[in-house]
């Protein structure tokens, strides 16, 4: 259905494309510490995520908030992003059919396939947390990536968790559970879900 229109259908992505295409592409970043994220506007074709830019906006990721966060906090700037890409469409497509009533080329950029980087959906296995393993840094950033949602197990129970923190003192902490990172760090959890 994404062919019938004649000038192609448009789509956001949230990535830097060509980098990080297919599902979980912010959720990914987050989890693998990407210091920008951002969104692409592309025409859709048959391969997932793999059409040609409209436009792009990027920003600092700043390492300590959640994916849902970070989505709501720049969702303007994603709608801005859409309406700007619609307009720069239309525009070029409105400016060529009054100048020669010919088909135009779009003012868009092809994706470099050598740039390409599909990466599969996340798995509750892939966010699993080890605290004994990683660092603190790292650990929160599985937490704060969203997705299917961060696990870990604790006395052999498996459990969900998010709303981390790393904290210098453990002092005046009355909710969720502190643990110790691989790196000695301290981690707040403020959310922890028993998976039963």
């Amino acid at each position: 259905t994404f062919s019938i229109p004649e000038y192609g259908t448009t789509n956001i992505h949230y990535s830097l494309l060509p980098k990080r295409q297919g599902r979980n592409a912010m959720e990914r970043a987050i989890m693998e510490g990407d210091e920008t994220l951002g969104a692409t506007v592309f025409l859709m074709t048959r391969r997932v995520d793999a059409g040609p830019i409209v436009n792009q906006m990027s920003y600092e990721n700043p390492g300590d908030k959640s994916q849902g966060r970070l989505y709501n906090e720049h969702l303007e700037e994603y709608v801005d992003l859409t309406v700007r890409s619609v307009d720069k469409l239309a525009f070029a497509i409105d400016a060529r059919k009054k100048a020669d009533g010919k088909k135009p080329a779009l003012p868009v950029t092809p994706q470099i396939p050598s740039e390409m980087e599909y990466q599969e959906p996340l798995t509750e296995d892939d966010l699993f947390v080890d605290f004994a393993q990683m660092p603190a840094k790292t650990a929160r950033n599985y937490m704060n990536a969203g997705g299917p949602g961060a696990t870990t197990v604790i006395d052999g129970e498996r459990y969900k968790i998010s709303k981390p923190s790393i904290i210098d003192d453990e002092a005046g902490v009355n909710d969720g559970i502190t643990v110790k990172a691989a790196d000695g760090k301290v981690l707040h959890i403020g959310k922890v879900e028993k998976i039963v």
